[in-house]
């Protein structure tokens, strides 16, 4: 995270099935994202009494 995608994928054929996989129009955010947002409900509706949600919008410049 947080690296170029070349460097993150270490190869050249890893570096180009990135960005074929960036380039399909098949695929959403939404799509990907989904799976996680239907596993945090889930807890969330399991979970008795009060929940903690918590965001760190914490950033460094050095």
């Amino acid at each position: 995270m947080g690296q170029p995608t070349p460097f993150a994928c270490q190869d050249w054929a890893s570096t180009k099935a990135a960005y074929r996989f960036f380039a399909n129009d098949r695929v959403s955010e939404q799509d990907i994202l989904s799976g996680h947002f239907q596993v945090s409900a889930a807890r969330f509706f399991a979970t008795d009494g009060p929940m903690l949600l918590l965001q760190d919008t914490t950033t460094f410049s050095y």
